[in-house]
């Protein structure tokens, strides 16, 4: 199968600019005229945080500046150990800004799988959901490299009010994480991004040779290992990816799929950064009934790609089913809004694809 059209060379993909990620995505967002667009939507429960993209790209040259004044510069490895998240997203740009390479970490490691990750790429700053840490990430910092912990909480950029926030339950582990140990020095995200002046800051990129991304494989022959992916890579991929689905700016793009793979980050996260997309953030996958009430809410007159596994469409298409497919598509309008799915990290069989696509759309 290969759509018309479609490209099958890089080298005829015509205006191709390979640019550092943080050029990329700062000249995406002038070509598509798309500063003041709501550019990231973070879904927790029936609580949705909105984010303009020129106010996270305020976020994370703040994010940036902070790890600069900390001495964290090109070639330095800063370990994310976050959920999808407006947090995640922040972190991951303010590595771009100043030449960092960040390393998406699994949130699911257990504390020996994160220290043998930590290890293997010698970071220097570890970025982590609150939670993680008493959860066992303690117990390991002082055996690696880390001299630099940053806590952080999906409330770090949440702007409704205490009761509302209060209301959803979110966990925090603030009392329970020092304020500074032997080992390594802490710093909450919250802290940075309201206290942090940001400056300009300049860094030599050569996007063919410098490392933008750490990612681990998954470890099915043997250890984990690292895999780099430079700024060219990245960016080329979304070239690559852009005819093949006839992505258009404002398109949301569903992000239940993990950052910390290289699936998420380049079809949702990259995606939205770099073609005008709006990414649409959930902290792990929701209940398809959660997933449809949501959609429910959004506004999306340029249509919906949702980025996810096999497991993810079947389980869609039998929820439909049990409900009735005439009741669903009386309840909820995502059967409407859905353009375009796109099915990786495993193959994508008969019996799922087409009552997919009968009820939905075509999934490649």
């Amino acid at each position: 199968y290969w759509p018309e059209g479609v490209p099958k060379q890089l080298k005829e993909v015509k205006g191709i600019e390979v640019l550092p990620m943080w050029e990329g995505f700062i000249k995406s967002a002038n070509d598509y005229g798309i500063w003041d667009n709501d550019i990231c939507i973070f879904a927790y429960g029936p609580y949705m945080e909105k984010v303009k993209l020129k106010t996270l790209f305020e976020y994370a040259k703040k994010f940036g500046t902070f790890l600069h004044d900390q001495g964290i510069g090109k070639g330095d490895v800063v370990a994310i150990d976050l959920p999808n998240s407006i947090n995640f997203v922040v972190a991951y740009m303010g590595c771009m800004y100043i030449g960092a390479i960040a390393q998406g970490i699994n949130p699911q490691y257990k504390p020996m799988e994160l220290l043998h990750s930590l290890t293997m790429t010698n970071a220097k700053v570890l970025v982590l959901m609150d939670m993680l840490y008493i959860a066992g990430s303690s117990t390991i910092l002082p055996k690696t490299s880390v001299k630099l912990l940053i806590p952080s909480n999906f409330t770090d950029f949440f702007t409704a009010d205490e009761a509302t926030i209060a209301a959803l339950g979110i966990p925090n582990a603030r009392e329970k994480i020092p304020d500074e140990t032997e080992d390594y020095k802490v710093h909450w995200m919250s802290e940075i991004i309201n206290n942090t002046e940001s400056k300009e800051i300049s860094v030599e990129i050569d996007p063919w040779v410098d490392p933008a991304v750490y990612l681990m494989t998954g470890g099915t022959t043997g250890l984990p290992k690292v895999a780099m992916l430079s700024h060219a890579n990245l960016i080329t991929n979304l070239y690559m990816l852009k005819p093949w689905t006839n992505l258009e700016p404002g398109m949301v793009t569903i992000g239940s799929i993990p950052f910390f793979h290289s699936f998420g980050m380049t079809c949702v996260m990259n995606g939205a950064l770099s073609l005008g997309m709006v990414m649409l953030l959930f902290p792990k996958p929701p209940s398809d009934d959660v997933l449809s009430e949501t959609i429910n809410k959004l506004e999306s007159p340029q249509g919906i790609m949702y980025t996810g596994v096999e497991m993810l469409f079947k389980r869609l298409s039998d929820y439909v089913h049990e409900l009735g497919i005439e009741e669903y598509k009386q309840k909820y309008d995502f059967w409407k809004k859905l353009k375009y799915a796109t099915s990786g990290a495993g193959r994508l069989h008969d019996y799922v694809r087409i009552p997919f696509e009968e009820i939905f759309c075509p999934i490649r």
